[in-house]
């Protein structure tokens, strides 16, 4: 690994590490009860709408969000955060496997999607250790994603050297959306998600 990829990703371990040591701050009922509901017009060039979902976190709380991905504009993984933001929105996270399925179940079944190959859209995890199915988390909260990830077959294999962020995608157009890991510094659409409502 050249010494400028180690720093890139030494600086994304950091941050997850200071986001964990400060998890006693964030509050119990957690990634979603924090949320703000936003007032935003999506703007159709930007972002096409994946679909919305309505469910349960793990403590038992009701929620509904709606999904976004960017039409044409890509960027690092690193930069995904703030560019979700900057239109209201917040980065994408899963608060529970029924929600994962759901995500990837939209992107199976979005028109848009459904005509390209080789498609990948990065949502909010990355991973401490390379290649370990299960020691991924999210950097919203900096808890560990407590459900088994439904991972594409044969990931994550950490294929480009140093793959710790996560991503859904697929190559073909006859295969089915799944979680993968990838290089946090390559271009890739990124997913966003709005909290419609929120009831501890």
């Amino acid at each position: 690994m050249s010494s400028k990829s180690f720093i890139f990703y030494y600086g994304i371990i950091l941050q997850l590490f200071i986001v964990i040591c400060n998890s006693q701050n964030i509050p119990q009922n957690n990634q979603l009860k924090s949320s703000r509901v936003y007032q935003v017009i999506v703007n159709d060039v930007v972002f096409h709408k994946l679909g919305s979902y309505r469910g349960f976190t793990e403590e038992g709380s009701e929620y509904q969000k709606s999904y976004f991905f960017t039409r044409y504009s890509s960027s690092p993984w690193a930069e995904a955060r703030s560019f979700c933001n900057s239109y209201g929105f917040e980065f994408l996270s899963m608060d529970t496997l029924e929600e994962a399925r759901a995500v990837l179940t939209l992107a199976d079944n979005h028109s848009f999607l459904r005509a390209l190959q080789y498609t990948w859209l990065y949502v909010d995890g990355v991973a401490l250790t390379i290649k370990s199915p299960t020691d991924w988390y999210w950097t919203k909260t900096g808890k560990k994603i407590s459900y088994s990830i439904p991972w594409r077959v044969g990931t994550p294999n950490n294929d480009g050297g140093s793959e710790y962020c996560l991503t859904i995608g697929r190559y073909f157009t006859n295969e089915k959306f799944g979680f993968d890991d990838t290089l946090c510094d390559g271009r890739t659409r990124i997913t966003c998600q709005r909290i419609e409502f929120f009831i501890p």
